[in-house]
């Protein structure tokens, strides 16, 4: 996979769901990155692999963004970001 992201153009983000447990999802890591990516602290492409979604970026839970990875996880569409098509 993370062959692949490193590989694509623009911003891409594989998350995987880390689990508490109880059986629900507690937080996220970032998995795979496309090189292209960029996040709020300047970090880019590799430096984010394996970090800690929520380690990373802190008050994350309870936003839109959160409830959108919660519903593609729970196997609703895709999430496509602001100014994606």
């Amino acid at each position: 996979m993370e062959e692949i992201l490193a590989a694509m153009p623009g911003s891409v983000v594989f998350l995987r769901p880390l689990y508490g447990l109880d059986g629900s999802v507690e937080d996220f890591e970032l998995a795979a990155v496309s090189q292209e990516t960029v996040d709020i602290g300047r970090r880019r492409g590799a430096e984010l692999i394996g970090r800690s979604l929520l380690g990373t970026y802190q008050g994350f839970t309870g936003t839109g963004l959160w409830d959108a990875y919660l519903d593609v996880l729970s196997g609703a569409d895709p999430h496509i970001g602001e100014g994606q098509s």
